[in-house]
């Protein structure tokens, strides 16, 4: 039996007590569970945010998914990632930890991504008049920073997630769309073994994956994998693009040879 695991956004100091087990019926980690058992796989959702260790570094995140994926490998064989928001970065930092374990990569689907996590943060922060505060906190004047978490569909209310000086300053983490250093030490690390694919659905209105990041990501891409395309979804960020993520999933799973039990 084949896999399909989800890698969500970031979730606040709410919505990760409020979490619930199973994916909630209407959000996009609920549609990818749809897709995999209408195919007959196993599902898994990728939660690398816990109730007790709810602020990790970006690196920690990669981490933490690097090591989900290498057990669900060992276990089922192939398999499909599927990334949303901020879990797409997430899941490019897992995926550059996993070459060094010469394991078989997954094939990924970004949906609505957010590329470069900490420097869409950072850019948010300043854009909505946080400038000082956010100087405050690389300068070490405040030791943190809690920053708005986006609402879903899944947490309306999710609260807030504490940014520190560490994550701004988290060596480890890929910057992939504001540092040349970053986008080719990635591509560097699949000279050898490449991502079987990237797809990459966004809204042309999207913030968090504009035009511009994803052609900038578009040439990272072409360093690490041989199969890269991109897809406009159809109205807005903001518009429930359910149907289309199940297509995708299960487009992508037929081409890749996923099977059921």
């Amino acid at each position: 039996m084949s896999y399909i695991a989800f890698v969500p956004g970031l979730e606040g100091d709410l919505s990760l007590k409020a979490r619930t087990k199973k994916p909630v019926p209407g959000t996009y980690a609920h549609a990818a569970e749809q897709a995999a058992h209408e195919m007959g796989l196993a599902f898994f959702r990728l939660d690398f945010q816990t109730a007790s260790r709810p602020y990790l570094l970006l690196s920690e995140m990669g981490y933490e998914v690097a090591a989900d994926i290498a057990a669900f490998n060992a276990r089922y064989g192939a398999g499909l990632i599927v990334a949303s928001s901020i879990g797409a970065g997430v899941t490019l930092q897992a995926l550059a930890n996993l070459k060094e374990s010469y394991i078989d990569l997954p094939p990924v689907l970004l949906f609505k991504p957010a590329i470069d996590p900490l420097s869409l943060i950072t850019e948010r922060l300043r854009a909505h008049g946080a400038s000082a505060h956010l100087d405050a906190l690389i300068a070490g004047k405040i030791p943190a920073l809690p920053i708005p978490v986006d609402p879903s569909p899944q947490s309306p209310a999710p609260g807030t997630f504490l940014l520190t000086k560490a994550h701004i300053e988290d060596e480890a983490a890929l910057r992939l769309i504001t540092s040349e250093q970053s986008r080719t030490l990635f591509s560097q690390t699949f000279a050898d073994t490449k991502i079987p694919e990237i797809r990459l659905q966004t809204a042309k209105d999207d913030p968090m994956c504009t035009v511009q990041v994803a052609d900038t990501f578009a040439r990272v891409a072409e360093g690490c994998t041989n199969r890269y395309s991109i897809t406009l979804l159809p109205g807005h960020r903001s518009d429930d693009h359910t149907n289309e993520l199940r297509g995708e999933i299960r487009a992508m799973a037929l081409d890749h040879g996923l099977r059921r039990a």
